[in-house]
């Protein structure tokens, strides 16, 4: 019965409980942005020093560089709002953000993640495929791929590839204000690193829950 368990047994399952909701409102299991079944691409392309934290000038460059043609579908890692869509800017050319965390997360201003998709050739102010506010789901298709330089929404590029972005955090719909950290993609994505970092999760869950009951005396 609960009534006799220990208190510190109590107080150890109570926050192993809110720590497994907190995480299930926040959870983000994505897909590859590309091909129907949203699996790694075969011969995975990228460009240059466009590896995660490579140095770019005096920055680092936070994000996945896809080398794909132009005009490839690209998808939704995983469903969310999207928060953010520009036009042809400056540097990263059209882009769109989404915004990955449940509802019921997003009204308790819980952090969690979000994706972004740069240098697409669509959507265009005249062919919005998506905007801010609507839902979108998992491999729904959110625009097209660009990147050649000089064309519309290529922005900054030295070619067709798409530049994907992973970041975690919490801001309004809407914004693009600062408080969002980019993490590296393939540590989500499905592939090597992306199962490493789910066994080394729940590996750790299991020996602190572990720790945990040896030292309230709940296991002998």
């Amino acid at each position: 019965m609960i009534e006799n368990l220990p208190r510190e047994a109590l107080l150890v399952g109570g926050s192993i409980g809110a720590a497994a909701l907190v995480t299930y409102l926040t959870r983000f299991r994505p897909r590859w942005p590309t091909g129907p079944l949203g699996k790694k691409p075969g011969g995975l392309q990228r460009i240059g020093d466009a590896d995660f934290h490579q140095k770019r000038g005096s920055g680092k460059h936070e994000a996945v560089d896809i080398g794909m043609p132009v005009g490839t579908p690209i998808r939704a890692l995983a469903s969310g709002r999207v928060n953010f869509v520009a036009y042809d800017h400056s540097s990263a050319g059209t882009y769109i953000e989404i915004d990955h965390r449940s509802a019921l997360a997003r009204l308790l201003g819980l952090p969690g993640y979000y994706s972004r998709y740069l240098h697409l050739s669509q959507p265009t102010p005249s062919n919005p495929t998506v905007e801010v506010g609507d839902f979108v789901f998992k491999g729904q298709k959110i625009g097209l791929s660009g990147g050649e330089p000089g064309a519309y929404g290529a922005g900054n590029t030295t070619g067709p590839h798409l530049h994907l972005e992973v970041l975690k955090g919490s801001r309004k719909l809407g914004t693009t204000a600062f408080g969002l950290k980019r993490v590296n993609p393939e540590w989500y994505l499905p592939g090597f690193r992306g199962y490493l970092r789910k066994t080394l999760i729940a590996g750790s869950i299991f020996g602190v829950a572990y720790f945990a009951a040896k030292k309230t005396g709940v296991l002998k």
